[in-house]
């Protein structure tokens, strides 16, 4: 009879020779990749390319792409959710505004908070929808963990490595990251649903980055 530390890491081993688990390691890296190397476009580009591949493939061979990023229709308490996530993104938010700017309410300007809930939004997608999506099929918890855990590493790989990172507590941000990220992936998995993540995370971004003009410029540079 096998000892229960062998049978433990002979599921481990399993999980990891699923194809569909390979796909979603493999976006969580390109894009811990793409967020260090933010600053070279060609090394950047590369690696957002590599994550989109991994991501077609594994959604072609998924009998519901829709069901996978968490986009189909049938929720559980859809609304109830979103409401949960449009709070816990307020006071996110505002803890984040008090602590690092000189406003506790942004003066939005135009198409770049647009584009701040678009990039916030995007992120949902990949994480709370694929990678969740993808590893879910293993145990909720495993799909919401290591799904803010990528989310967490890509963040600090993007933020750590830019101009402004002098300025940043990157370990604060770790942490935010990560609990908003748990909290985000829970509101998908009890609701059975992306869309209150999709409300939380596009208002954050635009609550915290609003009015932050040249915030994005030292990604593409």
């Amino acid at each position: 009879m096998k000892s229960p530390g062998v049978l433990h890491h002979l599921n481990i081993m399993n999980i990891f020779r699923d194809r569909r688990t390979f796909h979603a390691a493999m976006v969580i890296l390109s894009m811990a990749l793409f967020g260090y190397f933010a600053g070279n476009e060609l090394l950047s580009f590369s690696a957002l390319l590599a994550a989109g591949i991994f991501i077609y493939l594994a959604a072609s061979e998924h009998p519901s792409p829709l069901e996978l990023f968490g986009l189909s229709p049938g929720g559980r308490n859809t609304i109830t959710w979103i409401t949960a996530g449009v709070v816990i993104s307020v006071i996110l938010s505002l803890y984040c505004r008090f602590h690092f700017t000189d406003t506790l309410l942004p003066r939005i300007t135009g198409l770049i908070a647009v584009s701040f809930i678009m990039i916030g939004m995007t992120e949902e997608l990949v994480y709370r929808g694929f990678i969740q999506g993808i590893l879910s099929h293993h145990h909720p918890a495993t799909g919401i963990l290591v799904a803010s855990a990528g989310h967490t590493v890509y963040k600090a790989a993007l933020l750590g490595t830019s101009p402004v990172s002098g300025m940043i507590n990157l370990a604060g941000l770790a942490a935010l990251t990560f609990i908003a990220g748990c909290l985000f992936g829970y509101f998908r998995f009890r609701s059975g649903q992306i869309y209150p993540a999709l409300v939380a995370h596009g208002l954050f971004d635009l609550l915290v980055y609003g009015d932050q003009a040249d915030f994005p410029l030292w990604v593409w540079h």
